[in-house]
């Protein structure tokens, strides 16, 4: 579905980068053609490191917070505006992937390439260049991926930190990251912008949870040891298909979450939280005394605070930054709204949940892709002309104010609200065509705005009025967003090129 450029060839001077240990790792043909910088780590151990601002911009200097999909956000953007690299800083702690034991690098990861961000997709395609595109990656693959979007990142020059972040402290002096054994100090004075969208697994108050993608740090013959999983999950099933022919698996249900008994026969016991006696002993260890909602027998064990995971999702940490001046942190959610959280169920009775983008499109819940998409679009770089710009229809609504302001025309903010939810509304039900389109806009637009006037009539003003105050019609309307619309409607493949004339066949 998506053809990923090479990424980042276009920036710097390359070099190769696939080493026998990933190959050995992996059991897989890699591609040894895929190149990058040699690897510089930015951080220097210990004490305070001050990154120098740029002297040549005034530019605000982003620290941005995250995982894969941040990385590929900053990797995708220095490829189009090389000057950020002088004026990005990346926070970016190693993942659980970044931790994973060789025992568990074949296990399937829950989504194939196409749902991968186009940077990712890139490294995807060079280093497994014959694996299917709608089969899932494994986590050995991810791994690798997330390894090569570091090392592009630090060879571009951009700082990367990542060491855990205890907090990042802004002020007039610039940006404290205090690490775990360094502070480091971004030197931009008041000029800077910190765009968090770092997640902490979510947990019933009064107990520690864990992420669930700690569990694959030790080896499989490490994990034969109780885990208690809270809440029903993605990491729930993640759990019960990898690992419970080693350990007991205890499913802890919280309050208004659901037992899963399509599970009972991989769990050891499905407690519910409300029911359940919990003594925290100590620091590293929990009595669990309660009733067996399958067996109806009587659970008393005794299980490691660090094997107390998280399947109730995840939320924005928004203890790590701290400033005094709020306008200076922006929080990136990139979870999906709950009013796109679907539950689909097959011929056979299998509930699975999916989430709907903005085109009404079933992704997997969480899916690189959308994160990055959403990520790109709070960055304010979401280009109209870029794949899936229909994913994000402020991508034509701000093309579309650009024409208006230079024009003198005003528009109703209501028209372009009315095409959002109608456009969204269409594509939940079939791809509509290029007249459908058309037919949607012009119907919001003709329709007006309506408002009670002082004597509780009901009335209708334009949606737009040219430079004069005057409502517009609709074939002048039309020609102002033409342009915008149509390249949008390439984007999303519902419209085609025009075919080039001068590649025709011709008799002599």
């Amino acid at each position: 579905m998506f053809r990923a450029p090479r990424v980042v060839e276009t920036v710097h001077k390359v070099k190769q980068f696939a080493g026998h240990k990933i190959s050995e790792a992996l059991h897989l043909d890699i591609h040894r053609g895929f190149v990058t910088m040699p690897v510089v780590s930015p951080i220097v151990p210990r004490v305070e490191i001050a990154v120098p601002p740029v002297a040549t911009s005034k530019a605000v200097h982003r620290i941005l917070v995250g995982g894969m999909s941040v990385q590929a956000s900053v990797l995708a953007q220095a490829q189009k505006k090389p000057e950020i690299v002088g004026k990005t800083t990346v926070v970016s702690s190693l993942t659980w992937l970044q931790k994973l034991h060789p025992d568990w690098y074949e296990k399937p990861w829950g989504q194939p390439k196409r749902y991968l961000p186009d940077v990712s997709r890139g490294i995807a395609d060079v280093l497994f260049p014959h694996y299917p595109d709608d089969k899932l990656m494994t986590f050995g693959m991810m791994k690798a991926i997330e390894e090569e979007q570091r090392k592009q990142l630090k060879g571009l020059g951009i700082p990367l930190i990542e060491d855990i972040v205890h907090r990042i402290v802004g002020g007039v002096d610039g940006v404290a990251i205090h690490c775990s054994d360094e502070v480091i100090k971004i030197a931009t004075g008041t000029d800077y912008q910190v765009v968090h969208t770092g997640r902490v697994p979510i947990g019933p108050e009064g107990i520690p949870v864990q992420h669930f993608g700690d569990a694959y740090s030790v080896s499989k013959k490490d994990s034969q040891i109780p885990r208690v999983v809270i809440g029903s999950g993605l990491n729930l099933d993640w759990a019960c298909r990898d690992m419970h022919h080693l350990s007991p698996i205890i499913h802890l249900i919280p309050p208004g979450d659901r037992a899963r008994p399509e599970l009972a026969d991989k769990l050891h016991a499905a407690i519910q939280l409300e029911d359940a006696q919990l003594e925290f002993l100590d620091e590293e260890d929990v009595r669990i005394l309660a009733k067996d909602v399958f067996r109806g027998r009587t659970i008393d064990m005794r299980v490691m605070t660090s094997q107390l995971f998280s399947a109730m999702g995840f939320k924005l940490d928004r203890t790590l930054v701290v400033t005094d001046d709020p306008s200076r942190v922006q929080y990136v959610d990139t979870a999906p709204s709950p009013d796109a959280i679907k539950v689909f169920i097959s011929s056979t009775g299998v509930e699975t949940v999916k989430a709907m983008d903005l085109r009404g499109t079933v992704v997997p819940n969480g899916n690189m892709m959308l994160n990055f998409l959403k990520i790109q679009h709070e960055l304010g770089h979401f280009a109209l002309d870029e794949k899936n710009a229909m994913l994000l229809t402020t991508a034509w609504e701000d093309a579309i104010a650009k024409k208006a302001a230079a024009a003198g025309v005003q528009i109703q903010p209501e028209f372009f609200r009315n095409i959002e939810d109608r456009v969204k509304h269409s594509f939940e039900k079939f791809i509509p065509s290029e007249v459908q389109i058309w037919r949607v806009i012009r119907n919001a637009y003709e329709k007006g705005v309506s408002f009670f006037d002082d004597d509780g009539v009901v009335r209708s003003r334009p949606m737009a009025v040219d430079s004069k105050g005057k409502p517009m019609e609709w074939e002048d309307f039309k020609k102002l967003i033409t342009s915008p619309t149509e390249d949008v409607m390439r984007a999303a493949h519902i419209m085609e090129d025009a075919p080039d004339e001068s590649a025709k066949f011709t008799h002599s």
